[in-house]
Formats: C-alpha cells, sequence, structure tokens
C-alpha cells in the first residue's frame, strides 16, 4: 500500500511507505503491477482497486508528480 503523503509530504502511517521523491520509472512500474494484480503481498488488493481505473497517461502523470515532490517534505 502506499501513503499519499499529507500534510508536509510525510506519510502519517510510518509502516507505509511515502510516495513523495521516490523514482518515477519505478512508480510506474509499481502502479501498472498493482494495475496488472502482479503485487499481491500485504494491503495490495486496496492499490489494486486504486490502479484498476488508470489509464497510462493517469499513471505517467501520477508518478511524474509524486516524483517532484521532496521526499523530505521541502524542510
Amino acid at each position: 500500500m502506499c501513503c499519499l503523503p499529507w500534510p508536509e509530504w510525510h506519510c502519517q502511517i510510518p509502516t507505509y511507505p511515502n510516495l513523495a521523491g521516490q523514482n518515477e520509472q519505478y512508480l510506474v512500474a509499481a502502479i501498472k503491477a498493482y494495475k496488472n494484480k502482479q503485487r499481491t503481498g500485504g494491503q495490495a488488493a486496496i492499490m489494486q482497486g486504486q490502479a484498476a481505473a488508470l489509464s497510462d497517461t493517469d499513471i505517467a502523470n501520477l508518478a511524474a508528480y509524486f516524483a517532484s515532490l521532496p521526499a523530505d517534505g521541502g524542510k
């Protein structure tokens, strides 16, 4: 499961990874893997549901956006 890091770009749940500052290509691959149900561990079913309706353009845009955010919350 991934975490949308609000506020200040930091995940509020320590066991969930932050998306901010992640490698763009990694994010594309990860989202596509959820969409295609190739990731099945943990709470993957939640992410599969989130990714199911995303187009390749949506995935690319989300990955570019999260990769552009500062991993340290801009501090």
